[in-house]
């Protein structure tokens, strides 16, 4: 990895985007974890979604009262959804380094001062994700995510592309990414996907791409907002599978810099895309057992085996 001289009073220009809808609940806890950090940012700026509730007035009140250095609050005519909201946020970012900010996480004090540190020092890094840890709105105590456990084989590590990897394994609250793939974003962005895995795929494809193994954030759960495990049913999975085929197509065709190893990964991956498709719509045991050539390609082995129970009960 290339190491440049760290700079104690480093020069990087920091951004902050949030977006927010109906938020009031724990809002000003993260508003608080912000304004707090033993670095600030150079700007925040909030976006809210056309809230139906207090989040508005609390930001006003916050800024109003605490009288932080470059906060703005963009309130939309039109609800945009999460996904654009996010994206128009991101596009509007002047920081040579841009973090990801929920509205309702907890950043530990020196979240941006550690990860900017790693940013300063490594210039070939573009995107950096920090460890989270979870805490559940029922006040119980806080869990490391088991994802985070994968991955603690040295305090920095790049991530290689693989089948459990080639899917965001952090969320992009976590992230802190350079201003040198906003083109790429804007260029690559669509409508069905989520700004995180983006940027993820983006960091992964050209080698950029690292996880700090430190917990430097947390996340709140609530009650039903737990990702449901869709990929159970044939159908959720058969579009799944569909949308990261058109996704790879896409990343194929319109990336550039996509380090050479990683483009035979992902026409691989088509290939094996293309295989599961086929058993989830016509079944048959040699095409089932034909796919395990392509297990490296799943996240996982038991996500081979899914392939097989999501057929049989789909009735």
């Amino acid at each position: 990895m290339k190491e440049r001289d760290c700079i104690e009073n480093s020069d990087t220009k920091i951004s902050i985007i949030m977006t927010t809808y109906n938020g009031e609940k724990y809002l000003k806890g993260q508003l608080l974890s912000i304004e707090n950090q033993t670095i600030k940012a150079d700007e925040v700026l909030i976006f809210d979604d056309c809230s139906t509730d207090s989040t508005v007035e609390i930001i006003k009140d916050f800024i109003k009262e605490y009288k932080p250095k470059n906060w703005y609050l963009y309130i939309n005519k039109n609800n945009l959804g999460w996904k654009r909201n996010f994206i128009q946020g991101i596009l509007k970012a002047k920081g040579k380094i841009i973090f990801l900010s929920d509205q309702d996480d907890i950043w530990f004090v020196n979240k941006i001062e550690k990860m900017v540190m790693v940013m300063d020092k490594y210039e070939n890094i573009q995107v950096l994700s920090c460890n989270i840890r979870v805490i559940y709105n029922d006040n119980t105590q806080p869990k490391i995510r088991r994802s985070a456990k994968k991955y603690k084989i040295k305090r920095l590590e790049k991530v290689q592309l693989n089948g459990s990897t080639y899917r965001p394994i952090r969320p992009g609250c976590a992230y802190a990414f350079s201003k040198d793939i906003l083109p790429d974003i804007k260029r690559l962005w669509f409508d069905d996907i989520a700004h995180d895995s983006l940027i993820w795929s983006i960091g992964l494809m050209r080698g950029t791409l690292y996880i700090l193994n430190e917990a430097l954030m947390y996340q709140v759960r609530h009650e039903g907002n737990n990702t449901p495990s869709n990929e159970k049913t044939c159908r959720r999975r058969i579009e799944l599978i569909k949308f990261r085929k058109e996704l790879s197509l896409h990343l194929l065709g319109n990336m550039q810099d996509i380090l050479e190893e990683n483009k035979i990964w992902i026409r691989q991956y088509i290939n094996a895309a293309e295989e599961r498709l086929v058993f989830l719509k016509k079944g048959g045991i040699i095409s089932y057992l034909a796919l395990l050539r392509y297990v490296k390609y799943y996240p996982k082995l038991e996500s081979w085996i899914g392939d097989y129970i999501a057929f049989l009960n789909k009735g």
